[in-house]
């Protein structure tokens, strides 16, 4: 199996603290994918397609940490993937939203 990504990412900062972020991501993945047990081939397949990832951060005073809102696969690409570790997954199936928050204590 052959799985390639190509990131383009893009952001931009102000001087307030706030920033935006911009990631379309290009997937190719192509391959034979075997079953578990009798290691035969049980299919061959592949998909090419893009996601977006998409976040606006917070620059907390005193360089505190940040507070992020943003978005993984944005426009809910559907697409075929084989994911070789299902408990890290790489990449999100649906569109997912999030809030992060990081902190930097001195």
């Amino acid at each position: 199996m052959d799985t390639h990504r190509v990131l383009i990412g893009m952001s931009l900062f102000d001087p307030s603290g706030l920033s935006a972020s911009l990631t379309p991501t290009y997937w190719h993945q192509d391959g034979t994918f075997e079953g578990f047990f009798d290691h035969t081939a049980v299919r061959s397949g592949r998909d090419d397609f893009w996601t977006v990832d998409a976040a606006v951060s917070y620059r907390l005073p005193k360089r505190y940490g940040f507070i992020s809102i943003g978005a993984t696969n944005l426009f809910n690409e559907e697409f075929k993937f084989f994911e070789i570790d299902v408990d890290n997954p790489t990449i999100q199936p649906v569109r997912t939203f999030f809030v992060r928050v990081t902190l930097a204590f001195p």
